[in-house]
């Protein structure tokens, strides 16, 4: 599990042979460390994924979290959709699954 805070850097990898991925680095406590998120199933999700987790990993910090922040989400969501990197049903098909 990743909180979304705790991403500090994001970096797409478009292999040849072993397909798209996005690296993460998460900081958690005194260590960071690596997770890679393999999409070579589903390779153009990887630039949506990489723009969205670049969106919410800069929000500014609330004091305190309890959980994933639905409204920040949403709004990430929204400016991914107006922005045009995001379609109309992609948006909707996520917002419904980030209730």
């Amino acid at each position: 599990e990743v909180r979304y805070r705790e991403i500090v850097h994001v970096e797409r990898k478009r292999g040849l042979l072993k397909g798209n991925s996005l690296r993460l680095d998460v900081n958690r406590g005194r260590a960071t460390f690596t997770v890679k998120v393999d999409l070579s199933a589903k390779p153009k999700a990887t630039e949506y994924l990489y723009r969205f987790l670049k969106e919410v990993m800069l929000l500014p910090e609330k004091k305190e979290r309890h959980g994933t922040d639905w409204p920040v989400v949403h709004a990430a969501l929204d400016r991914l959709r107006d922005n045009g990197h995001l379609s109309a049903s992609d948006h909707s098909r996520l917002m419904r699954l980030a209730r």
